[in-house]
């Protein structure tokens, strides 16, 4: 939590993304501007591979005062348990329970390298560190709405100009958050297969997905996804060339 983040120092202020600000002031720690870390003792980032979406997570390399080095990761909890070796059995269990009640999750794992003092951090490759990982539990975020989320989809709706959530967050998360914003007026029905879509018009009901269901449908069933489109309001894990696929659907 104290390092794998993508923050920097500017004038004293830490800038970076919502989460990990967050993440890193809850450490106690404070932030140096060569990336040390500090309070009773310092570790330094000595290499960081960036949070990329088709990935779902990101991960540093740190070298702790004894020149001793640990390989830190974080990401979608589904992503992280395949690459680790003692992922909890009712882990499922776990992350549905809190993205139901509309919270953000995160998993941490990491595990200790063996690399020298003047390793070259430039031939390092992320593919051959992450893995065999050892899972270190989960990240629990709330997921405040801003103030203008609501009443800004009112007006849009008040307008007849159709809203739909494409968003990164789990599908549950992504539910959860949609009905307290106001965007899902009753539980949406989630598409699995192309089974699940039902184009009879006296079905009342929205239809929530994630990515790789939406990917699916418009590699095998595209003409099937364009009839149900009217009725999506959810896709849950989507990355940016996924959004733009969804815009030129609509």
């Amino acid at each position: 939590m104290a390092t794998c983040h993508s923050l920097v120092k500017v004038k004293g202020l830490l800038l970076g993304d919502p989460v990990d600000l967050h993440m890193f002031q809850l450490t106690g720690r404070v932030l140096d501007n060569d990336l040390s870390v500090w309070m009773n003792d310092e570790l330094r980032t000595v290499k960081q591979f960036i949070f990329l979406p088709e990935l779902q997570r990101m991960s540093v390399i740190v070298r702790n005062k004894d020149n001793s080095h640990e390989f830190f990761l974080k990401g979608s909890p589904e992503k992280v348990a395949t690459l680790c070796d003692n992922v909890p059995a009712d882990l499922k269990e776990q992350i549905s329970v809190l993205t139901q009640q509309g919270l953000r999750v995160l998993a941490l794992a990491g595990k200790k390298v063996n690399l020298s003092k003047d390793e070259n951090m430039n031939t390092i490759r992320r593919e051959d560190l992450e893995k065999n990982l050892e899972y270190l539990g989960l990240l629990v975020l709330g997921a405040k709405l801003k103030r203008a989320t609501i009443p800004t989809l009112k007006i849009l709706k008040n307008a007849d100009i159709r809203c739909i959530m494409a968003t990164g967050d789990n599908l549950e998360t992504a539910i959860s958050i949609g009905k307290k914003c106001g965007l899902l007026e009753k539980e949406p029905k989630k598409i699995h297969t192309a089974s699940d879509i039902c184009l009879d018009k006296d079905q009342d009901f929205d239809y929530a997905m994630s990515a790789d269901t939406f990917n699916q449908l418009l590699l095998e069933n595209k003409d099937l996804l364009k009839q149900a489109i009217h009725k999506l309001q959810v896709v849950a894990r989507m990355k940016p060339d996924e959004k733009e696929a969804l815009v030129h659907l609509l």
